[in-house]
């Protein structure tokens, strides 16, 4: 629908259109988006993970016409102001600045890992929690060893796995329930789910917000959200033969297919 929609336009128009798509992952997606021809002018900007999709038709035939930008990582100081707008300290003691600097280091300049592992130093309390930052200080630095050649996948890959292994029980379990069985499903209806598993309804509210405040799940128009990358190495928890929780629950993918196991865990 959405292809007839967008070539309809561009026909009836006549004339040069912008058109930005953001976080493309499947060279079908650009194949069932895009019409093979656009009025000359036409700009289009995308965003991906990947360099070059070259399964994709519509990309063998436009691909001599593409340019390449590499976004780099934040500088130190952009990094910063990112890791204290989700720690809530915008002004932090010597101590902790001492402790930050490790930490947004331990980020690589990635975002997503500044936002994981800052979120997690947030506090509505009046006063700062500086056990709370040695502690998160602790994990994330001085038990993880992070090499400067590390790539922005293997530092992504280790916090997410911190923040899950510090997660509490009930909440290690409505994580991975986010990132398989109960993907973009109604919050609502989720915890109402999560209490009947649980039957602790005060329980699961305080696993939920610590998820939220974790930022490994957020709510957006009252469905269940999380980050695609946060959610892929959710899913790899599941998935790895080593994990206590693989197979512990079976979905269907985004290509509508079954994620098989060797053996299912009930």
């Amino acid at each position: 629908v959405l292809l007839t929609v967008l070539s309809d336009f561009v026909k009836q128009q006549g004339r040069e259109v912008l058109l930005v798509i953001d976080n493309v992952w499947e060279a079908e997606q650009l194949d069932a988006l895009l019409p093979r021809q656009f009025c000359k002018g036409t700009r289009i900007i995308m965003t991906s993970r990947f360099t070059t999709m070259p399964q994709s038709d519509w990309w063998k035939v436009h691909q001599r016409h593409l340019q390449h930008y590499q976004l780099e990582v934040l500088r130190s100081d952009m990094a910063t102001q990112v890791f204290r707008t989700h720690t809530g300290v915008p002004d932090p003691s010597a101590e902790l600045c001492a402790l930050e600097k490790d930490l947004t280091a331990a980020c690589g300049g990635l975002p997503l890992a500044l936002k994981v592992v800052g979120s997690q130093l947030y506090t509505d309390a009046v006063r700062i929690d500086h056990r709370l930052w040695r502690e998160v200080h602790t994990d994330f630095v001085v038990r993880r060893s992070w090499a400067p050649q590390d790539t922005s996948e293997k530092r992504l890959e280790g916090i997410v796995a911190l923040s899950f292994q510090n997660l509490s029980g009930t909440a290690q379990h409505m994580f991975l329930d986010c990132v398989s069985v109960l993907t973009r499903e109604a919050s609502k209806r989720a915890l109402t789910i999560w209490e009947a598993l649980w039957g602790d309804q005060g329980g699961v509210v305080r696993a939920f917000r610590e998820l939220q405040r974790r930022a490994l799940v957020w709510v957006n128009e009252g469905h269940l959200v999380v980050h695609d990358v946060i959610l892929l190495l959710g899913q790899a928890i599941i998935l790895d033969q080593k994990s206590l929780f693989y197979g512990s629950r079976v979905w269907v993918g985004d290509d509508n297919r079954l994620v098989q196991f060797d053996k299912v865990r009930v």
